[in-house]
C-alpha cells in the first residue's frame, strides 16, 4: 500500500522538483520510502508502505530493457499464482513482491492482464517505445486515483492534496459539486469539489500517448449471468467458499495483520474465518457505556467466543475534537460521513499493533444488508398499481415526496434510489438551496444513479438498487473512508467482501434469497455467522459505527456548530439559505431526532472551507 504521483507532457526544468513535492504530500501513506525516476517529459513518484518483500520492490520499477516503468499502489493478492505462471512462460522474476509480478503481466498480456489480477490497485505504466502512458484503477474503486490536464501538462496522483502542489492544478471549487455533496454528504461521480481535477472512476484506464488529449476506457466489465438456480443452502455453502477463500488470499503479508472488529455480522464472520487459520488481533472502538449506539460490548464477546486477542480503544468527545484538525488535512475534500474520525481513531490505534487490517466495507451494498432494500423490494408492483396516482402527489409537502416510496410513484424505478445518506434530497433542496447554487444545479445524484442503475448487471430491481450504491456511495463514501483514514497513519485496510469473484456470484442470486423474502436483510451472510457465533449475536439491530453526535453538539461541540452553522459561517458562502441554518440550530439544541445527521456535513463544509478556501463564496 503506497502513494503514487506522476507528470506527463511540458515538464520544464522544475518538473522533477515539483513531483518530488507531490510525492512528499503523500508521504503518510508510504511512511518507509521515497522514489522517483524520470526521463524526457514525464516524471513519475513513489511512497512505499512496506507490506511485502520489504527489502525489494523499490519502486519506481522499471523493466529489465529500460523500456517500461511502473508506479503502483495496492495489493495483487493472487500474485504468488501470476508468478508461478509468468514464470513458466519465460518472464525472469528476481523479487518476492507482487509489483515486480504486476509489471510482468503488463509485459506479457498488455492490459488483458487487468481481468486476471486479484486485489485492489492504481497504477500507471509509461512505455518509452510508444510515449505512452496508462493509469489504471481496480475493479471496485478500492484505491484512489486523481488527475488533472491543463496548459499540456497531465498530472494524476492518488490523493488531491498532491497534485495541489503543482503550479498548474486547478484549485477553484465547483459549485455543482457542492451541490451534490449538500445533496449526500460526499462528492459522488467522477468530478471532484475541484473543478477541473477528475476521479479515474473505478474499472477504467486513462491513456495518454505522446502528449495527445487523455482517453478513458472501461476495462471492467461484470458478467451479466443467468439466474442460480441453487437454493439457500446451496447458496451458503457456495458463499462461504469464495469469502473464506478471499480472506485467505488477504492474509498474505510480510508483517503483523489484524481486523477491525464492530461486533456487527460483517466484522464478526471476517474475524471468524480468519481465526480458522490462527490467530487474531482484533481492534475496536468504544464509545461509553452512556452510549446507546457504542457496539464495544457485543465485540469484546466476539472476539472472546473466536479466540481473538482483542484491543478495545475508548473514545470520548475531547478525543474527537483532537483530530479534528487532523482530519481536516487527511480528508482534502468536504467528507460528511459522521463514520470518518472514529475510524481515523480506530486506524491510529490499531497501527500500533499491525500494519495491515481487514475491514467489513462493501459486505452491506453485496449482501443486502440495509433495511430499506426490503422495502424497495414492493416498488415494481407499486408502481404498476398505483402509477397512475403519481402525477396528483406532486403538492404534497416536500418531506413526504422525498419519501422513496413515493418516488416509487412519481419516478422512474431508475429514480427511486439516489444514494444511501440524502442529506438535503431533491424534495427539499428548493427550501435549503439559495437561488444561486439551485440555478447551478443542472446534473443531479439522480442523473448518476440513474446511469448506474441502467449499468447494473443484476437481475432485478433490488438487485440494481444496491448496484447504484455499488457505484456511487460505496467507492465516493465508504471507500473513501477507509483509505484515507487508514493511509493518513500508514495502515493497510483490505476489503474481502469486494473480491471479483464473490461479486460475480452474487449477482446471480435473486434479491428475495438475499433478503430471505424480505424478511431481513443480509440473510445469507448471517446463515454462515450463525456457524460460527450464537444467533443472539449474529441477529441482533444494526448500531452502525457512528459518533454520539446529538448528545455531543448540544454540549462540548456547541460552540463549534453554532460558529460554523451561524452569519459568520456557513451562512455567508451563498450555498444553504440563512433562515433554515438558524432554524437547525434551533432544532438541535431542544433536540430533535435526525437534526446532528443533517447538521455534521454541514458543519464539515464550513470547516474545509476555513480549511483550503477561507474566502470563497458564491457569486451571485
Amino acid at each position: 500500500m503506497c502513494g503514487i504521483a506522476g507528470i506527463q507532457g511540458r515538464i520544464g526544468d522544475d518538473g522533477v522538483t515539483i513531483a518530488r513535492d507531490m510525492v512528499s504530500a503523500l508521504a503518510p501513506r508510504g511512511p518507509d520510502a521515497e522514489g522517483l525516476w524520470h526521463d524526457h517529459g514525464i516524471v513519475l513518484g513513489h511512497r512505499r508502505l512496506s507490506v511485502l518483500n520489504p527489502q525489494g520492490s523499490a519502486q519506481p520499477m522499471q523493466s529489465t530493457d529500460g523500456t517500461t516503468t511502473i508506479v503502483y499502489n495496492g495489493e495483487i493478492y493472487n500474485f504468488a499464482g501470476l508468478r508461478a505462471e509468468l514464470s513458466a512462460a519465460g518472464s525472469l522474476l528476481k523479487t518476492g513482491g507482487d509489483t515486480e509480478v504486476l509489471l510482468a503481466a503488463w509485459l506479457r498480456w498488455g492490459r488483458g492482464c487487468l481481468t486476471r489480477l486479484r486485489g485492489m490497485f492504481a497504477f500507471a505504466v509509461w512505455e518509452s517505445h510508444s510515449r505512452t502512458l496508462t493509469v489504471v484503477r481496480d475493479h471496485s474503486g478500492i484505491k484512489p486515483l486523481y488527475w488533472f490536464h491543463e496548459h499540456g501538462v497531465f498530472a494524476f496522483a492518488s490523493e488531491p492534496k498532491a497534485l495541489h502542489r503543482h503550479p498548474d492544478c486547478p484549485r477553484e471549487p465547483d459549485p455543482l459539486a457542492l451541490a451534490r455533496y449538500l445533496e449526500c454528504q460526499f462528492v459522488p461521480g467522477v468530478g471532484s469539489i475541484w473543478r477541473g481535477i477528475q476521479r479515474l472512476p473505478a474499472g477504467h484506464l486513462l491513456v495518454l500517448q505522446d502528449g495527445s488529449a487523455p482517453i478513458t476506457e472501461r476495462w471492467y466489465f461484470p458478467d451479466r449471468l443467468p439466474c442460480s438456480s441453487m437454493d439457500a443452502e446451496q447458496a451458503i455453502d457456495r458463499i462461504h467458499e469464495l469469502l473464506r477463500a478471499s480472506v485467505r488470499s488477504m492474509l498474505v503479508a510480510d508483517v503483523p495483520i489484524g481486523a477491525f472488529l464492530s461486533g456487527g455480522v460483517d466484522s464478526s464472520t471476517l474475524v471468524a474465518l480468519m481465526a480458522e487459520a490462527g490467530p487474531v488481533d482484533s481492534f475496536t472502538l468504544d464509545f461509553g457505556e452512556e452510549h446507546p449506539a457504542s457496539e464495544h460490548r457485543e465485540a469484546a464477546e466476539v472476539a472472546r467466543i473466536l479466540g481473538a486477542r482483542h484491543h478495545p480503544l475508548r473514545v470520548s468527545n475531547a478525543d474527537v475534537l483532537a483530530m479534528k484538525d487532523s482530519f481536516l488535512a487527511t480528508f482534502d475534500e468536504p467528507f460528511g460521513d459522521p463514520a470518518a474520525l472514529p475510524t481515523m481513531l480506530l486506524a491510529q490505534a490499531t497501527r500500533r499493533h499491525v500494519t495491515v487490517a481487514l475491514s467489513g466495507e462493501g459486505a452491506d451494498e453485496v449482501f443486502g444488508g440495509y433495511r430499506a432494500y426490503l422495502a424497495r423490494l414492493a416498488d415494481p408492483d407499486l408502481r404498476r398499481r398505483w402509477g397512475w396516482a403519481g402525477r396528483f402527489l406532486a403538492g404534497l409537502p416536500p418531506r413526504l415526496r422525498s419519501s422513496r416510496r413515493f418516488r416509487a410513484l412519481t419516478h422512474g424505478l431508475d429514480r427511486v434510489w439516489t444514494t444511501l445518506p440524502s442529506v438535503i434530497p431533491p424534495e427539499q433542496q428548493q427550501r435549503w438551496f439559495t437561488p444561486g447554487l439551485s440555478a447551478l444545479y443542472s446534473s443531479t445524484v439522480g442523473d448518476l444513479a440513474a446511469t448506474a442503475y441502467a449499468d447494473g448487471t443484476q437481475i432485478d430491481h433490488v438487485g440494481r438498487v444496491m448496484a447504484v450504491d455499488r457505484a456511487l456511495w460505496l467507492p465516493d463514501d465508504l471507500l473513501v473512508k477507509v483509505d484515507r483514514a487508514t493511509m493518513a497513519f500508514g495502515l493497510e485496510a483490505r476489503v474481502p467482501y469486494l473480491d471479483p469473484d464473490l461479486l460475480a456470484f452474487l449477482s446471480t442470486l435473486p434479491s428475495t434469497l438475499l433478503l430471505d423474502e424480505g424478511r431481513m436483510g443480509k440473510s445469507l451472510l448471517k446463515r454462515i455467522a450463525c456457524r460460527y457465533l450464537p444467533d443472539t449475536l449474529v441477529h441482533r439491530r444494526k448500531q452502525g459505527f457512528n459518533m454520539p453526535l446529538q448528545v455531543w453538539l448540544r454540549e462540548d461541540l456547541r460552540p463549534l456548530m453554532e460558529d460554523c452553522l451561524g452569519p459568520h459561517g456557513l451562512a455567508a458562502r451563498g450555498l444553504v439559505r440563512r433562515e433554515r441554518l438558524a432554524s437547525l440550530i434551533r432544532e438541535l439544541l431542544s433536540g430533535k431526532p435526525h437534526a446532528a445527521q443533517l447538521a455534521w456535513p454541514l458543519i464539515v463544509l464550513e470547516l474545509w472551507f476555513r480549511r483550503w478556501h477561507p474566502d470563497w463564496r458564491l457569486s451571485p
